[in-house]
């Protein structure tokens, strides 16, 4: 095929590859169903968490606790540098806790970053008892 008509191959299929999604026809629904935030949503409930957040509630002070609780949901990633790297150093590198990691790889979390999400997230919904 020439370069011509490859070329007018593609700018006849360019409106399409940059035409906008459908809109969501139950816009109800949760628009992150399906990613890991969903899933980290419902493993952050897991009854066997639940420890590990009255630990870190123990180990945290008083007012990071209170700036986690004011922590907007869709803001949780910012608290991965500081306090996501306290939590995996503490329990997750080098495999530190097994029974969590294994928890976490059972239930589709393989790298420390996700877990310690996971785990900030349960000690989120613990604050704000969601």
């Amino acid at each position: 095929m020439s370069l011509v008509r490859r070329l007018a191959a593609f700018v006849a299929l360019l409106p399409v590859a940059l035409a906008a999604p459908a809109a969501d026809p139950n816009p109800a629904q949760d628009p992150d169903a399906g990613s890991y935030v969903a899933r980290d949503r419902r493993l952050a409930q897991d009854p066997f968490l639940r420890p590990y957040v009255e630990k870190m509630k123990k180990l945290t002070d008083a007012p990071s606790l209170e700036k986690i609780r004011r922590t907007p949901e869709k803001d949780l990633a910012l608290l991965h540098f500081g306090y996501g790297m306290h939590l995996r150093n503490l329990w997750l590198w080098g495999e530190r806790d097994p029974a969590l990691v294994q928890f976490f790889r059972s239930k589709g979390v393989d790298h420390p970053d996700g877990m310690s999400m996971v785990l900030i997230r349960a000690l989120w919904q613990d604050l704000n008892r969601e």
